[in-house]
């Protein structure tokens, strides 16, 4: 696996490419408001990003993008609060979260992911898949 990234004005892209039976496929996600944040802020957005990307793959078969924006409000302040718009494209429907607000940016990415799941379980029934058996006392 190689991990490309690019800066394109306020955008932050990684590629990761994969390589399948000599094939070369690349599956995005794209950060936009990345470069508001510390490298030890980067890095919790880079790592949780890569955990749920892999999560939401495994829920969507044909996946397209992801891409996260992040917001930052209250940056003179002591704190700063966090608010995290997360959209996932697939090649029939897209699925968007933007109601993660908070003052911490794991607990919020956390939300803005966990809501992208509850969506797409919702939309596309992901949770009721697998064949249920009845058992018949004879």
């Amino acid at each position: 696996m190689k991990v490309i990234y690019i800066y394109f004005h306020n955008f932050f892209i990684i590629l990761k490419l994969y390589y399948l039976k000599g094939d070369m496929m690349i599956e995005p996600i794209q950060i936009v408001g990345i470069k508001e944040l510390d490298d030890t802020d980067k890095d919790i957005v880079n790592k949780l990003a890569n955990e749920y990307f892999v999560k939401i793959k495994r829920k969507l078969k044909n996946f397209t993008s992801l891409l996260i924006h992040i917001k930052c409000s209250n940056k003179d302040g002591k704190k700063k609060m966090y608010s995290i718009n997360a959209r996932v494209t697939a090649p029939t429907r897209m699925f968007e979260s933007t109601k993660a607000a908070d003052w911490d940016l794991a607990r919020t990415l956390h939300k803005a992911f966990k809501d992208l799941e509850r969506e797409i379980e919702h939309k596309l029934h992901t949770d009721d898949q697998h064949d249920k058996v009845s058992e018949r006392l004879v």
